[in-house]
């Protein structure tokens, strides 16, 4: 990327013009008044001495420090001293406190200063700009430019440092985690308290600060900044009208004649100004019409308003006698006081007008101007990638960017402010780098140290910014030319960058603007303060930013970095609008917590990420890494959390890694096979739209035969709409044995070979799945309930067979969205490696709709996956990939970073990055944030969720086995299972949730063991049992011995299986066809190919 060219310097255009080359104008009136004074002082002590060449000394002295006032420049140091110690009211802002606050008042979401002017709030989420690629960085720079170009009046940007805020997050987790507690989540409110208390100590451990910034637009009447009215009357004149009042309720005669000395004379009225009533001593005095906008009551006048009762009053002055009220500066005070809409209501257009300088600043004008262009602001940031939110309301007041104004204390130092305990000091730039970078301030507004960050920027006009260019190219010609004697590099380098801004400001591809920075520093002691302030010179010298403390001077110094506040100080340089943008001042490396969000992680400055997902395109996760990066353990980590906040859970777990934390929290678990009982009808169609069953069902049989023709497809969902039109006459369910007598029936029918090759290749595969087969066991209706808030699917049986660990990762993807789909409750679906039954034609796009479709219902799904090469080079794995909304990337390989760099847009940095990070360390991703993350859980969530077999082993060595007599009284998990032959286990076995995982894998194998021996007994005696009927049904004997592989059964010059056929149905691979059969089938199927061949040829010969 390209620099971008600054003004360096004050010295480019503050050219103090140089007479002779040698001393400017200020410094020869200095010489004048040196000389002058050493001749006063000589003459003097001269006269004093008698004469005597003493006299010589004081008038060296004088001479000496006047020179060295002259040319050492130390008129600034001796400016600032005079005017704290003598000239400034340093106590004003001790005694008044609010003045920091500068607020007037707020009306109609706007703030309105002590000083007259009209603020709106803008708060802004900052961008990781550090992770963007140099593209993107670009097309932020060039936003931000047009940004600031729409620029009229005065803008702040303000990046305050604050201490993270948990509480309201903490907040509402309590009150969902109780709620979640009521329907059926024991344990979860006791793990949200050790959750919190965790977060709470971390953050205070590790001092955690975070950023937030703001946007400020201030725009103010120039009529009321021209002329300013005090609303009350100076004391002398208060003294006056009280002594007039005086005198005319004085009467001695009274008293001579029995009366009281001091009387209200009979024309007097007493004024109300709380109930808006005027209460008159004569009633004979009295109008005898009511005024406009009143009503009487015996001697009162009650007025709708105050200013009707006060224009009245003013009005009958010459008749009635108030006493020491002055109704003419009431008037003033409740003009100044009233919002505009009362006020326009009250006074005319030409009444405003003339008492503009009465309205503090609040008039429709500045109303009108400050609302159109805070709206074009928010766009044009937005515009820039920023989420931008207006303050509105209360809480202008009461956020935390208040805080500190609201100061009980202020003790004034030279050079330090003490605010209520806290430490401040200030420290301004006053240069800059010949050449910027984009964003090159990120490192000082995005600093985890406790100072902050304030940055005025005033828009010049062209015709102001070509008369102050041409001031600076006249006095640096001139300089040049007095210096034509030797060589001065630095004036004709400040010349040539004068004449260049010239030439591009008037052609209009540049704009100026000046600029000040200012950096406040603040702590709780005076040590730590010079300990951040030496911090942030280290920060602002890595930028190669000139800068100085503003002492002596820290009072307008603090004022001037406030929200609120206003330049005092007035550092301003200058900036071309390209430069000014690259400074980009919303920067920060972690995100706003969101109090409605699931925390996720720690970010690596040490800040939570805490964010909603509702609130993205979709709530879909994404976690990849290689085995070992924490991926896992990441994602146990999230199951509490989502229980927490008020979702429903399911979990396929191909390792049995989860079931320790369905048991912690009152969960189910559903091991699918044949021993357990678990059963998921893939025919279920129970209160689904049999359309989108079928739909559903075409991805269920792609798993299983491995790919379908679009031949099949019809077949299949002809099939099935027979199917579900006859179960739904008689109201019974459908299940794999009734496809199979369909298919069976249209197969005698059929007369055409291709259509009964289709036909027996479809019987094939689903012959494992039909009742006496291998896996049969799905033949029934479905047994799963989905009756608590957790429920786990234990898949660990098939962990080592991929194909069926995908058939029934799609059944139980298909068996919860459509079971709940209804359900408007949130819901989340784990899948560790569910993205693989993706891998077929139809799933595929059954599974996309699904997940595309899943906003609807609410429900997020979170896939799991350490086999990233194979996703990112499989087009089902980029699809899954791109449609989460957020990924969370643990350490990968450098072959599949290769993959992902290309695939997320991966900087050179992330790269980087990611190579290098350790266990539980990765990039997460989302739609508007990209953050280095670190895995952080507390000592009792680590303890549950750990699969460390290390870890595990001490565990046992520390805790004695639980005996499961003893622990009767616990929650139970149920496994449920169908007895084939008899077991030590019974078809309904109780569990202790206690129970260590150890023992329950001593027991099943002990079971498995058994029942492996009564299996095989069977399974020889069914094969007899085929073998005998195979003679009836020759073209469906369809047994392969077990012991040889598919591939076993082809000759070498076989010729090759079905071209459509990606992989191989469940029927092949699993050693359920005769090898005389299989070798037939495909045998067929590469005729029927070269007779489509021989045909196709014929027709291109023909043509």
């Amino acid at each position: 990327m390209t620099g971008y060219r600054t003004i360096p310097t004050k010295d480019t255009f503050d050219v103090d013009e140089r007479l002779g080359g040698l001393i400017t104008v200020k410094q020869l009136a200095m010489l004048i008044l040196t000389f002058a004074l050493t001749y006063v002082t000589y003459a003097f002590f001269s006269e004093l001495m008698g004469g005597s060449s003493d006299a010589i000394i004081p008038a060296a002295t004088v001479f000496f420090g006047c020179m060295l006032f002259t040319f050492a420049n130390l008129d600034r140091w001796a400016y600032l001293r005079i005017k704290y110690y003598l000239l400034s009211d340093q106590g004003r802002l001790a005694r008044r406190p609010e003045l920091l606050r500068n607020i007037r008042m707020v009306e109609d979401d706007k703030i309105f200063t002590l000083d007259g002017r009209v603020l709106a709030l803008l708060k802004v989420t900052p961008i990781n700009f550090s992770l963007l690629s140099d593209e993107a960085k670009e097309s932020r720079i060039a936003a931000f430019e047009m940004y600031l170009r729409q620029l009229v009046y005065p803008i702040s940007h303000l990046v305050q440092s604050e201490s993270v805020d948990l509480e309201p997050y903490a907040s509402v987790l309590t009150l969902k985690s109780r709620e979640a507690e009521k329907q059926g989540i024991p344990g979860i409110a006791a793990w949200s308290d050790e959750h919190l208390r965790f977060l709470r100590e971390f953050l205070r451990t590790n001092h955690a600060r975070t950023k937030s910034h703001y946007v400020v637009l201030q725009v103010q009447d120039p009529r009321y900044r021209l002329k300013r009215g005090d609303l009350r009357e100076g004391s002398s004149a208060k003294m006056g009208r009280y002594l007039r009042a005086f005198m005319t309720e004085f009467q001695p005669a009274g008293l001579l004649a029995g009366g009281a000395l001091m009387q209200k004379p009979d024309n007097y009225v007493m004024v109300d100004l709380a109930a808006n009533r005027l209460i008159f001593k004569n009633a004979g005095r009295m109008p005898h019409v009511a005024p406009p906008r009143s009503h009487r009551l015996g001697q009162v006048l009650e007025f709708e308003s105050r200013v009707a009762m006060l224009r009245w009053a003013r009005q009958m002055e010459k008749d009635y006698y108030y006493g020491p009220v002055n109704i003419e500066e009431e008037i003033k005070v409740e003009f100044a006081n009233m919002s505009l809409h009362d006020r326009e209501k009250e006074f005319s257009v030409e009444e405003r007008r003339r008492h503009v300088q009465l309205s503090m600043g609040k008039t429709r004008w500045a109303y009108d101007e400050l609302e159109k262009h805070i709206t074009v602001l928010a766009e044009k940031l937005e515009a820039t990638g920023l989420r931008v939110r207006r303050l509105r309301g209360e809480e202008l007041l009461t956020g935390r960017h208040m805080a500190m104004a609201q100061a009980h204390q202020v003790k004034v130092n030279p050079h330090f402010l003490t605010v209520d305990n806290t430490y401040y000091k200030v420290v301004y730039a006053t240069g800059y780098p010949y050449q910027v970078n984009v964003g090159w301030l990120g490192n000082i507004v995005d600093s985890r140290e406790d100072y902050d960050v304030t940055m005025y920027v005033y828009p010049v006009s062209i015709p102001e910014a070509i008369s102050t260019f041409r001031g600076a190219i006249l006095k640096l010609s001139t300089e040049k030319k007095a210096r034509s004697d030797f060589l001065d590099p630095e004036t004709e380098q400040h010349l040539e960058d004068v004449r260049n801004f010239f030439t591009q400001v008037v052609s209009g591809k540049e704009r100026y603007f000046l600029t000040s920075l200012y950096i406040t520093c603040k702590a709780g002691s005076r040590k730590s303060l010079e300990t951040v302030l030496e911090k942030c010179k280290s920060d602002l010298a890595g930028a190669s930013i000139e800068h100085e403390t503003a002492d002596y001077d820290m009072s307008r110094a603090l004022y001037t970095t406030r929200l609120t506040g206003s330049d005092l100080l007035a550092k301003k340089r200058e900036f071309p609008s390209s430069s000014l943008a690259a400074t980009f001042p919303h920067i920060s490396a972690s995100m706003e917590i969101d109090p409605e969000g699931l925390f996720f992680a720690m970010d690596w400055a040490g800040t939570p990420i805490i964010m909603d997902i509702t609130r993205l395109p979709n709530q879909h996760i994404a976690i990849t890494g290689e085995s070992g990066s924490g991926k896992s353990y990441f994602a146990k980590s999230l199951i509490p959390r989502y229980l927490a906040g008020g979702y429903r859970v399911f979990v396929t777990d191909p390792d049995g890694e989860y079931v320790e934390l369905a048991r912690k929290f009152g969960g189910e678990v559903s091991s699918v096979g044949p021993k357990y009982g678990t059963v998921i009808n893939p025919f279920d169609y129970e209160g689904r739209d049999v359309n989108d069953k079928i739909r559903s069902l075409l991805g269920f049989f792609s798993i299983v035969a491995g790919s379908l023709t679009k031949y099949q497809e019809g077949i299949i969902s002809d099939t099935l709409t027979e199917l579900f039109e006859q179960a739904g006459r008689h109201h019974k369910p459908v299940v794999m044995s009734d496809f199979a007598a369909r298919l069976r029936s249209a197969l005698e029918r059929a007369r055409d070979d291709e259509i009964r090759h289709d036909l027996q290749f479809l019987l094939i595969s689903i012959r494992p799945f039909l009742k006496g087969n291998l896996y049969g066991f799905i033949d029934r209706p479905t047994t799963v309930k989905l009756n608590s808030r957790l429920h786990v699917f234990d898949l660990r049986e098939y962990q080592n067979d991929k194909t069926l660990r995908d058939l029934f990762n799609y059944l139980i993807f298909d068996f919860i969205t459509h079971t709940l789909r209804n359900d408007r409750d949130r819901k989340a679906l784990f899948m560790d490696e569910g993205w693989t039954m993706v891998n077929y034609p139809s799933s595929e796009d059954y599974v996309r709709y699904i997940i595309k479709d899943s906003r609807k219902y609410n429900a997020s799904f979170v896939f799991l996956t350490q086999e990233l090469e194979d996703m990112l080079q499989s087009p089902a794995g980029r699809s899954i990939l791109n449609n989460t909304s957020t990924q969370f990337i643990f350490h990968q390989k450098e072959s599949a970073m290769a993959l992902m760099k290309s695939t997320v847009n991966l900087t050179h940095e992330e790269y980087e990055r990611l190579l290098s990070c350790g266990k539980g360390e990765g990039l997460m991703i989302s739609d508007r944030f990209r953050l280095l993350f670190r895995v952080r859980t507390s000592e009792a969530e680590h303890a549950l969720i750990s699969t460390d077999p290390n870890e595990a082993e001490r565990k046992e060595k520390q805790e004695p086995r639980t005996s499961i007599a003893r622990e009767k009284s616990r929650p139970t998990v149920e496994v449920r299972e169908i007895p084939i032959a008899p077991s030590p286990i019974p078809e309904s076995k109780t569990l202790n949730s206690e129970l260590v995982l150890p023992e329950l894998v001593k027991l099943r194998k002990e079971s498995d063991a058994r029942r492996m021996e009564t299996e095989m007994r069977a399974q020889e005696k069914l094969e007899d049992g085929k073998r005998a009927a195979a003679a009836k049904e020759p073209e469906l004997r369809l047994e392969l011995p077990s012991d040889k592989p598919p591939q076993a059964i082809l000759r070498e010059d076989a010729p090759p299986a079905r071209a459509p056929m990606k992989s191989q149905p469940l029927a092949l691979t699993h050693g359920l066809v005769s090898p005389k059969e299989a070798l037939a089938l495909l045998q067929s199927a590469a005729e029927k190919e070269k007779s489509k061949g021989a045909k196709a040829g014929k027709k291109k010969g023909k043509k």
